[in-house]
């Protein structure tokens, strides 16, 4: 277990999981405006491939300007923002151990136990991820104090992502933030599907799909975020809020011209409890389009 690190005397890391897999690409933006990027596809040697678009529509990059360079990433950390969170973070956990065993950089799991009052410090630590402690009850400083723990030997060559306890990522998900670090982007925002919905009137997940539809490329969720450390530091991080700190990120990343990439190839997969964690989060969200059935 571990305090959030200070300046003057860092903490010990744990040693972090290394793993081998393929890597992919995405073509760039051009000089006329932004690209629209279709799914990447598998590769070998120097050449680009790319593959058909989900269904969902196709990634779209904005703002040409890169932090970190193409190729530049040796390592990732993945924070876990976790408040009383013991019976969904162990699955959170273990999918995310797949899907670092998928890349070939070190990948270190971050779980950070903001006012926890369950098992949920344990389990993090038995899974053996780096647990940082806090008394905040406040998303946007848990998310700020695991990137300021992975950010404790220096932004360089450090890829930062992040998802929520109550979240399932794909095997691929790490491959997919590294094919778009390795291709140049600065900041790259997924979408998330709901898991159960039978605590919900039955005629929520269809209201939710095409109210999700419609807003397609201006989705940003902290279940499904990455970004370069030397742009997340760039920015200032996330902000101290109780919701909505992915939005004011991403704000704060475009106003650096920062490289920003729309792709909704790799959902993950997050939960539709009534309980909410955060004020006015997702939760919020899908009570407030209950109303509107």
């Amino acid at each position: 277990m571990t305090e959030p690190p200070k300046a003057s005397e860092p903490p010990k890391a744990s040693g972090p999981l290394k793993a081998t897999g393929p890597a992919t690409v995405m073509a760039p933006a051009t000089a006329q405006g932004p690209a629209m990027v279709m799914a990447p596809a598998m590769v070998m040697g120097n050449a680009t491939v790319m593959a058909p678009a989900t269904a969902q529509g196709p990634a779209t990059v904005m703002a040409p300007a890169t932090v970190m360079g193409p190729g530049a990433v040796t390592r990732i950390a993945v924070v876990v923002p976790a408040h009383d969170e013991e019976t969904l973070l162990r699955a959170c956990l273990d999918a995310l151990a797949v899907a670092a065993a998928a890349v070939p950089v070190p990948v270190e799991i971050v779980v950070v136990a903001d006012a926890c009052t369950d098992r949920t410090e344990a389990i993090a630590a038995e899974a053996g991820a780096e647990v940082v402690t806090l008394a905040a009850r406040n998303v946007g400083r848990a998310r700020n104090a695991g990137m300021a723990h992975a950010l404790r030997h220096g932004p360089e060559t450090l890829w930062l992502a992040t998802t929520d306890a109550d979240s399932r990522v794909r095997p691929d998900w790490l491959v997919w933030h590294l094919n778009h670090a390795q291709a140049g982007a600065d900041l790259i925002a997924g979408t998330v599907r709901v898991d159960d919905w039978t605590c919900w009137p039955a005629g929520l997940p269809e209201h939710y799909e095409e109210h999700y539809r419609r807003a397609a490329g201006a989705h940003v969720h902290g279940a499904n975020l990455g970004i370069a450390a030397a742009t997340y530091v760039a920015t200032g991080g996330f902000p101290t809020l109780t919701h909505d700190e992915d939005q004011v990120l991403l704000r704060r990343a475009r106003a650096l011209q920062a490289r920003i990439v729309m792709d909704p190839a790799c959902p993950v997969h997050t939960s539709a409890r009534r309980l909410a964690r955060a004020p006015l989060g997702f939760a919020a969200h899908l009570a407030l389009l209950e109303v509107g059935l």
